[in-house]
């Protein structure tokens, strides 16, 4: 989940991931950490917020997308609009 286009040199380091875990449960992640329930960051994934739902997961990783994509990247040219389309 990004809201960077794929053809984005960056999109890499502002992807958010919604994965099953072997115990059935979803959690969004970046690869480095996990989110709990309130989108704040965790190191690691084993503390990462456990979804029952799928769509809650993606829910959140939609809602935190944008924060991180604005945190750490200069976003300016046709991104800088606000406008978001979601790319997996």
């Amino acid at each position: 989940m990004s809201v960077l286009p794929r053809t984005d040199i960056n999109r890499k380091h502002y992807t958010l991931f919604v994965e099953l875990t072997r115990r059935g449960a979803w959690i969004v992640h970046d690869g480095h950490g996990g989110y709990d329930s309130d989108g704040d960051w965790v190191p690691g994934l084993a503390v990462a917020h456990e979804f029952t739902d799928y769509e809650d997961a993606l829910t959140l990783a939609k809602q935190l997308a944008p924060r991180i994509v604005n945190l750490h990247h200069n976003h300016s040219g046709p991104h800088a609009t606000g406008h978001q389309e979601w790319t997996r």
